[in-house]
């Protein structure tokens, strides 16, 4: 009787392995990809400070940026005139 479950627990470990793997994966992924976001807001963010320090614009800037960017990016939340500011910082 022991041969007749050792297709089931053979299935069972296999796809426990395998669900494993995927999760370790998404974990991966995940890290990866606040890894890069980060490096994103800290370049944004320079790239906003040293043009507001070069160029002579006046004080709405963060404001059309905010709209411009949001406009290109819509699927990027967060994109408000504050925390455009708060990156510049």
């Amino acid at each position: 009787m022991k041969q007749d479950n050792e297709p089931i627990v053979e299935y069972r470990n296999w796809i426990k392995e395998l669900k494993s793997k995927m999760h370790a994966a998404r974990i991966k992924v995940a890290l990866s990809v606040n890894t890069h976001l980060i490096q994103l807001y800290w370049d944004l963010g320079q790239a906003i400070s040293e043009k507001l320090a070069s160029a002579n614009w006046g004080s709405k800037v963060l404001e059309q940026l905010s709209t411009d960017l949001k406009h290109e990016f819509s699927e990027i939340k967060g994109l408000f005139r504050r925390n455009l500011y708060a990156v510049k910082q």
